[in-house]
């Protein structure tokens, strides 16, 4: 794992930020309207994913 390339990824800043919203989140540090809470976890949940498992040594957000 190249953790150089990676930290120059906007893709896994991006997933840094969501996860640090959906702790924040978590532990009520804000709140949202309720009929928005699914929606909210469900976002954060699918980019905090994705920057895991991008790989920063392609173009774009594809895999080998």
């Amino acid at each position: 794992m190249d953790i150089k390339k990676r930290l120059q990824n906007k893709a896994f800043w991006l997933a840094v930020a969501a996860l640090v919203a959906l702790m924040g989140k978590t532990f009520n540090l804000f709140t949202i309207p309720d009929n928005y809470d699914e929606l909210i976890n469900m976002i954060l949940g699918l980019l905090t994913m994705l920057g895991i498992v991008i790989d920063p040594t392609t173009p774009g957000v594809s895999d080998k």
